[in-house]
């Protein structure tokens, strides 16, 4: 990633340029749609917000049409990502 240099009130600070974030497999990136079944059989949907990514599998958060944010694994869960 590329850094700049920004000045605030005297400070210099480093900022970074936000990257959208792609799981290990590329399957899906932040700002994309998905949809999933929980394990209690509850259908969701929505906006990928976040991918932290992990040894063996990533965590993909999404943040749902009400506000909510829900998490899944990509390897544990069977997931879709919704063509727009």
């Amino acid at each position: 990633m590329m850094m700049m240099e920004t000045t605030i009130k005297g400070k210099k600070m480093k900022k970074q340029n936000k990257m959208p974030t792609v799981t290990a497999n590329n399957r899906v990136a932040t700002g994309d749609m998905v949809s999933w079944i929980s394990k209690s059989s509850t259908e969701y949907s929505g906006v990928v917000v976040g991918i932290k990514v992990g040894p063996a599998d990533d965590l993909i958060i999404v943040r749902l049409a009400d506000g909510q944010h829900r998490s899944f694994y990509d390897n544990a869960t069977d997931w879709n990502t919704i063509q727009g």
